[in-house]
């Protein structure tokens, strides 16, 4: 993370991202208790991990992405979620 690059999307969440050397890309999703409790985090995972794997094929070259999550998230719609996420990772 200390290599890669370093976006803040709003409330929503941190992304990092670095090349790899690899042929696709690789996903961390970071959620704090911030966030919620467990059931909260973990809805907010499976929001992030299914927007990645809707864009991934859009990433080129292939990176390592980190994602922390922020409160926002939670209440954004999905659609709206990955439009902004998409917007950061062209």
């Amino acid at each position: 993370m200390d290599n890669g690059q370093k976006k803040k999307v709003e409330a929503i969440c941190t992304i990092f991202w670095l090349q790899n050397g690899l042929d696709r890309q690789r996903l961390g999703v970071i959620s704090s208790r911030k966030v919620g409790n467990a059931v909260v985090r973990n809805y907010a995972k499976r929001k992030i991990r299914e927007v990645f794997r809707r864009i991934k094929t859009n990433i080129q070259p292939p990176v390592d992405i980190v994602v922390i999550v922020g409160k926002g998230v939670i209440a954004l719609p999905f659609p709206v979620l990955e439009q902004k996420i998409s917007q950061t990772l062209r």
